[in-house]
């Protein structure tokens, strides 16, 4: 069988719409960390990677609200003091895409959900205990030397 190099070695490919491919791709590259894998046309489509298997996305409701919200964003936005925290591989936002329809919210009853490669939890409040024991264990490197949880084809999670 031959292999697609084009395309990431991923069971989801998740796939965002910008008005501006370019000026999206340098945002995004400049805020998270993330690198172009493949540019399909300068205003038609890019391929971007983040760590591929060491990173970890932290979807909120658009409506939650509240000091849990605001504690959890202060804590993964913060200038890292610890950099084992890993707060460049962690994203945080809402998880709003009305055009999409169902897809496009979190399921009812859901207000977070943490996701890592092949790994998802959701919780029914936004809670930054439940975010970090999970970022802790799903990113790489690990929160203070934790061995790594997921199932990244790399040896041992070694990006």
């Amino acid at each position: 069988m031959r292999v697609n190099r084009s395309i990431p070695p991923a069971t989801v490919i998740p796939v965002l719409v910008y008005p501006d491919v370019r000026a999206a791709v340098a945002w995004l590259t400049s805020a998270f960390g993330f690198a172009e894998r493949v540019r399909i046309g300068d205003a038609h489509r890019a391929q971007m990677s983040i760590g591929e298997h060491g990173a970890v996305i932290i979807w909120y409701s658009p409506d939650a609200t509240g000091k849990q919200l605001d504690d959890l964003i202060a804590f993964y936005t913060q200038p890292a003091a610890d950099p084992d925290i890993g707060q460049a591989k962690i994203i945080i936002a809402p998880y709003d895409y009305p055009d999409q329809g169902a897809a496009g919210q979190l399921p009812a009853g859901v207000q977070m959900a943490v996701v890592a490669w092949h790994r998802l939890q959701t919780c029914t409040a936004v809670s930054l205990p439940v975010a970090f024991g999970f970022s802790s264990v799903y990113e790489v490197p690990g929160y203070g030397g934790q061995t790594y949880k997921g199932v990244a084809r790399e040896p041992n999670g070694v990006m």
